[in-house]
């Protein structure tokens, strides 16, 4: 089992993956391991970007830090791969990834959910190829 997105989203998808007895359970996030204590990036009285462990976390994920998601195949219906790449964030105009040349490729994960829960997910192609339904904010309805 694969989820697409690290943040408290992803965390409750692992942990209630676990608990329904889907292992291994693994996490991919587009954002680089954040540092394990102070980060300069955000001090006081900024909220403190540091590494974080849920419990959810805690009862078994691996989890892939710079990992973009660049593609999911499959055949008759049934994901076979997710593709994707490394990536560094690069301080530019405002910070910009940069694809690294080694690819990722993940196979056969058995589910793969995409956990994106304060963001809506891109419309064009997926989404819109499939038909779902989107809400009124144009996140995927429930």
């Amino acid at each position: 089992m694969l989820v697409v997105g690290g943040g408290d989203t992803g965390s409750d998808c692992v942990g209630t993956s676990i608990r329904q007895g889907r292992f291994p359970s693994r996490s991919w996030k587009i954002l680089p391991r954040p540092p394990d204590d102070t980060n300069p990036e955000t001090p006081w009285p900024f909220w403190p970007k540091i590494m974080r462990t849920s419990s959810s976390q805690e009862e078994g994920c691996q989890r892939y830090w710079s990992a973009l998601t660049k593609a999911v195949t499959g055949t008759d219906g049934r994901v076979t791969h997710l593709h994707g790449c490394e990536v560094d964030w690069v301080q530019a105009a405002g910070l910009e990834i940069r694809e690294l040349p080694a690819a990722i490729s993940r196979s056969p994960p058995d589910l793969i959910l995409i956990a994106m829960g304060f963001v809506h997910v891109v419309h064009e192609e997926l989404v819109e190829k499939l038909g779902v339904q989107l809400d009124n904010r144009g996140n995927v309805a429930v």
